[in-house]
């Protein structure tokens, strides 16, 4: 180290010649893969992992109440939350350069982001919805593909409050961890972000499985179209407010619907 730097400039240079604690001359690329995975592999088990359980069988309602609403979001939602953002700004990435360059500050551009991302969600949702019945007529003599769930929707005002709430923080629960901290923490570990926006929307589909196989492909497209959204216009509010508000007028549809 030079001769005569301040100390924190020697600190600084110090640190550049380190990757997530490892010395630069002793950088072994499965040691840095296995550090900036693990992390978030343990989080999506104890986030996510009850999405995952399935017994082959799916419910045909999904139930609401209120006091289980209020409980997941004051307890559950709101918690996860505040820990993923811990966890990245705990260890803040180096937006210089970076696809994620100046998406964390709410901007007036976001509106271009929450514009893209609800029509590609409502598209999705629509082309699901009317070819899903077709398809599954087609393949009724050699497979039967089960319906989603219908969902049980509020009947009064402070019921509705609650849900909306609950939409909005699913909305940025799931997109702070699955557009946000694991492909920040994916690209860290060297993987590129084709293959992280892959991993990224598997994971993010897998966790849907308790809406049946219709889910999980819709929760998949979701997925990219959003990962897309994301990238071209730098926009992570955007996306996870077109989240937030698809879940709502999902609640809306089903509750004026048939």
């Amino acid at each position: 180290m030079e001769k005569g730097l301040p100390l924190s400039l020697k600190a600084n240079r110090r640190k550049e010649t380190e990757l997530e604690g490892v010395p630069t001359g002793h950088r072994k690329p499965g040691l840095v893969v296995l550090k900036n995975l693990g992390e978030p592999l343990i989080l999506y088990l104890l986030l996510f992992a009850s999405g995952l359980v399935s017994q082959g069988t799916y419910p045909e309602v999904i139930s609401f109440s209120l006091r289980h609403a209020c409980i997941r979001l004051f307890a559950y939602t709101i918690p996860s939350l505040g820990l993923i953002w811990y966890l990245i700004y705990r260890h803040p990435p180096r937006l210089e350069g970076s696809w994620i360059t100046a998406i964390l500050t709410p901007r007036i551009h976001d509106l271009a982001g929450l514009g893209m991302a609800l029509l590609g969600l409502g598209g999705i949702g629509f082309g699901i919805a009317q070819a899903g019945p077709l398809l599954q007529g087609l393949l009724a003599p050699y497979i039967t593909i089960p319906p989603g769930p219908r969902l049980e929707t509020p009947q009064r005002l402070p019921a509705w409050l609650v849900i909306l709430g609950s939409c909005l923080g699913t909305g940025y629960l799931e997109e702070s961890y699955f557009r946000l901290y694991l492909l920040l923490r994916l690209e860290k570990a060297g993987i590129g972000i084709r293959k992280g926006v892959f991993l990224s929307c598997l994971l993010f589909s897998l966790c849907h499985r308790y809406e049946g196989p219709w889910g999980v492909l819709q929760a998949a497209l979701a997925g990219i179209v959003l990962s897309l959204v994301l990238i071209r216009y730098r926009s992570f509010h955007g996306i996870a407010l077109a989240h937030g508000a698809y879940n709502g007028l999902v609640y809306l549809i089903a509750h004026v619907g048939p």
